[in-house]
């Protein structure tokens, strides 16, 4: 599902935390698909406090089980925006370019960054794909990869392996999903 945050918000200027609340309890009441892409396409300013609310805090309500992904941040102000409450609220939220992947949030350690790098360059990627390009153990990958899903940088699903049983393919939130666009106007009256 795509939310276009101008059109739930019926405005262009996204900006404060009470417009971010309502807008966030719109998306929470609307939402029920296992993924959703928050856009902000032709929005003309948006702040950081409708972002910690209206974003950040909506995606720690959804996780896991929500695939959350921003789109439409094209504005670096607008980005910076949405990075400011994700490191006060210590909760990454991916950004989605065209078919490329940002994670905004928290510093990682090297090699978790790498991790991360990795995944989102690859939009798919196993403990042993990372064991290997990393030169490290296949245990060691995966407690890394585990340990990111666990934090919010990265979706992981369960596909059935090649040898016939099951493995976990850590993904960048967003990828290889279709979203149906959400256009409604949704009165935001109390």
């Amino acid at each position: 599902m795509k939310i276009c945050m101008v059109d739930l918000a019926q405005s262009h200027n996204l900006v404060g935390s009470a417009l971010g609340r309502l807008v966030g309890m719109k998306i929470r009441e609307l939402c029920n698909a296992p993924a959703v892409a928050l856009s902000f396409e032709r929005a003309t300013r948006v702040d950081a406090t409708f972002m910690r609310e209206a974003v950040v805090r909506t995606v720690m309500v959804f996780s896991p089980s929500t695939a959350v992904v921003v789109t439409g941040i094209d504005n670096p102000d607008h980005r910076d925006n949405l990075l400011y409450p994700c490191l006060q609220l210590e909760r990454p939220i991916t950004v989605m370019k065209g078919r490329s992947f940002e994670c905004l949030g928290p510093a990682l350690s090297p090699p978790l960054a790498k991790a991360v790098e990795l995944v989102l360059a690859r939009k798919s990627l196993t403990s042993v794909e990372l064991a290997n390009a990393l030169q490290c153990s296949v245990q060691s990958a995966s407690t890394n990869l585990k340990n990111l899903h666990n934090k919010g940088y990265i979706n992981r699903v369960r596909r059935g392996a090649a040898s016939g049983g099951d493995e976990y393919v850590y993904e960048p939130f967003g990828a290889n999903l279709k979203f149906e666009s959400h256009h409604q106007a949704v009165d935001l009256a109390l």
